[in-house]
């Protein structure tokens, strides 16, 4: 692996879950990834199992497999090339990574202004981005946004209602007859938008990738025997292709997730701090002290495990200039512990904060 996706870290369930995630919104990865691999696993497992008949139609329905359609190792690769490296040609530079915080910023705003009847939590804002910016892209008068739309006044059961009535409503206002599904976007741009630059969600991604490539290589390693029976020469031009094809999208996929991390910095973590503070804060723009404990409690878990790893994050609240007083409000974050030094703000007005590498 190259740069920093190579460290066994502890994830836990949330992480995996929009790993999941997007993988259930985007069908085409199931389609013509995940389910071809377990169809070409269950076969070849028969195949190679000594005690099995393996009958003649049994023998060349294998070999078809393995040497045509989709579900064929050579299929599998072309598609995730596809989705991993020719259609991920930029990453995400600092400027689009502010653009996002600006969404996911906006998004926050209208999940507080949907009425939803129920006890769940505010979801993350990051779950609806990508059909968001699926619509914001659409959207010919922006102002439409700004608008006091009809979805603010209507009850929900839940938010993934709201938010879909929220979408359609936005569709309607803007005269967006129809949506069309991009089924081959770049995968790793999606992950980034989704999990909002969250690393131990983008390692876990990278590890089912790295299994996935591992069991299409290992399969093709049989299917090349069957399909070409001893010729020396087709069995090491196609063995190479695998190969090559395997080690561009692992090392393409990880320097461009590892390119990406670093534009993390600063806008994710700002981002994080205010998605926070609006959840708690009674009204805008006031935060008093037990808010601000609340936040940095909330988010430190998110923050040190936002963008590249190995750093240590120094936070400054300030309040706006006043001509007597001057307060803030200073919290470090040190492998993994949150130190208070001072508290004495009342009203959060502006935010900054630093960050200094950890030599291991």
């Amino acid at each position: 692996s190259v740069h920093y996706l190579h460290q066994n870290m502890l994830l836990l369930p949330i992480f995996l879950c929009i790993v999941l995630f997007i993988y259930g919104r985007d069908s085409s990865m199931l389609l013509k990834v995940d389910l071809p691999i377990k169809i070409m696993k269950r076969l070849t497992d028969e195949f190679i199992d000594p005690e099995m008949y393996k009958s003649d139609a049994f023998v060349h329905g294998y070999k078809k497999e393995c040497k045509s359609g989709h579900n064929a190792p050579q299929s599998i690769l072309t598609y995730l090339h596809l989705r991993l490296v020719k259609n991920c040609r930029d990453t995400i530079t600092p400027t689009e990574a502010q653009a996002l915080a600006d969404h996911r910023s906006y998004l926050m705003r209208v999940l507080l202004r949907l009425r939803e009847v129920g006890e769940d939590p505010i979801p993350d804002p990051g779950l609806y981005l990508s059909e968001f910016l699926a619509i914001y892209e659409h959207l010919e008068n922006k102002e439409v946004l700004n608008e006091d739309l009809h979805v603010f006044n209507r009850y929900f059961t839940t938010h993934r209602k709201a938010v879909q009535a929220f979408f359609k409503e936005l569709r309607i206002r803007a005269s967006i007859e129809t949506m069309e599904n991009d089924e081959e976007s770049c995968i790793l741009r999606a992950l980034i938008r989704t999990s909002n630059f969250n690393y131990p969600a983008i390692e876990a991604f990278a590890l089912k990738l790295e299994m996935q490539l591992i069991e299409v290589t290992c399969i093709a390693g049989i299917c090349v025997n069957v399909i070409y029976r001893g010729d020396a020469r087709s069995i090491d031009k196609y063995t190479k292709q695998i190969v090559d094809n395997v080690i561009l999208i692992s090392s393409y996929t990880s320097k461009w997730l590892n390119d990406s991390l670093i534009s993390a910095w600063p806008s994710a973590h700002n981002e994080i701090l205010r998605e926070h503070i609006m959840r708690v804060a009674r009204q805008p723009g006031y935060v008093d002290n037990r808010n601000l404990n609340t936040v940095t409690d909330f988010a430190h878990p998110l923050l040190i495990n936002t963008g590249l790893p190995n750093h240590v994050y120094e936070m400054l609240i300030v309040r706006a200039a006043d001509a007597e007083y001057e307060h803030y409000f200073e919290v470090l974050l040190i492998r993994g512990y949150l130190v208070l030094i001072r508290s004495s703000v009342a009203y959060l007005l502006t935010l900054r904060m630093c960050r200094r590498q950890v030599i291991t």
